[in-house]
């Protein structure tokens, strides 16, 4: 079932989801009395565990990897989960489809939340539209309880190519807050989205959109607006431009050309 779900994901496939809900629901109606399912989900599990094996009743007590088989199925389908999610509309922690290091809470006044992330750990959506505009820049809903923490927004992969950028700085210890992270170019089409923090402690709510186009404001910034500067895969390089080689940053939202 792991597999199946993987393959769906991966390829953005509706219907081996569907599929799985389906043999999830047939599953959890078929259990016995005590919540026992076993391994023949579209057949009513007998309260005595056993079952007719030619003229032989096997007893089945025991047999736990019967009753694993349908927790898999249940654990992998996306029962009440968005297959496919607009960025446009903005992304709750209840819709993630993959987590590592977090799980989820429920917050007094923000609602549905992510716990405390360990550092290295994310949360993925998965078939995120963007549309044919694109978009540049999004807000994300942050809580930060440590320094020297911040988050990057990747699409597809969690690598180098896949880093799409990053905040500016360092997140504000204290309350939930709005923090914008500029994307380096407009993200277009249908994605998967990783939020990844780095720092311990930091807690995430939902995530919208705050522009759209090319990802850049403007070609050309005013000196003074000039602060920390990021590269292009919004990895910060600096404080200013001095010593920097020649090529093109972005800093204050704006993309430099340094000749």
């Amino acid at each position: 079932m792991r597999y199946v779900r993987t393959y769906a994901e991966t390829f953005h496939l509706e219907e081996p989801l569907q599929w799985m809900e389906k043999n999830a629901w047939h599953a959890w109606q078929n259990r016995n009395s005590g919540g026992v399912i076993w391994s023949a989900w579209l057949t009513k599990t007998a309260e005595s565990l056993t079952r007719k094996e030619g003229d032989d009743e096997k007893d089945v007590t025991n047999d736990a990897f019967g009753a694993s088989t349908a927790v898999s199925v249940a654990f992998n389908a996306h029962v009440n989960r968005r297959f496919a999610k607009s960025m446009s509309e903005g992304l709750q922690p209840e819709y993630f489809d993959d987590i590592k290091f977090a799980q989820l809470t429920e917050d007094p006044v923000e609602g549905c939340v992510t716990t405390p992330v360990l550092s290295g750990g994310w949360i993925c959506f998965r078939n995120v539209d963007f549309g044919q505009d694109g978009i540049s820049s999004l807000d994300l809903r942050l809580k930060a309880t440590k320094a020297r923490s911040y988050v990057q927004v990747y699409v597809d992969e969690l690598t180098d190519d896949g880093l799409m950028g990053r905040n500016s700085g360092f997140l504000t210890r204290g309350d939930w807050s709005d923090v914008v992270v500029p994307l380096r170019a407009g993200v277009t089409g249908v994605h998967d989205v990783y939020i990844r923090f780095s720092g311990d402690g930091v807690q995430s709510g939902g995530i919208k959109s705050t522009g759209s186009g090319s990802g850049v404001d403007s070609p050309v910034a005013v000196i003074g607006e000039i602060g920390t500067v990021y590269n292009l895969r919004g990895i910060r390089v600096g404080s200013s431009m001095d010593g920097l080689a020649p090529g093109i940053y972005i800093s204050g939202g704006h993309k430099i050309l340094k000749r």
